[in-house]
């Protein structure tokens, strides 16, 4: 190997690593988003529904006033009759 063929080469292995140092960070952070978008969309998922089914049940709960009657109001109301 002469020395135009070994300039060549550093040349050439210099390039490639320049190339892989400034290519790692994004095809890393593709694969990491590939791997980890579905986690998180099934995590958002779970949190959603805990939140949706918590909430409802919220709603179907009375407060205990509400389930009982107003006797002061079926008294004014037997005093009109």
């Amino acid at each position: 190997m002469n020395d135009e063929q070994k300039q060549t080469a550093a040349v050439a292995g210099v390039g490639l690593a320049a190339c892989a140092v400034c290519c790692a960070g994004p095809i890393v952070a593709a694969v990491g988003v590939s791997a980890l978008g579905p986690i998180g969309i099934g995590a958002a998922a779970v949190v959603g529904a805990v939140a949706v089914v918590r909430h409802r049940r919220r709603a179907e709960q009375s407060p205990a006033d509400e389930t009982e009657p107003d006797h002061e109001l079926l008294e004014h109301e037997s005093i009109i009759e």
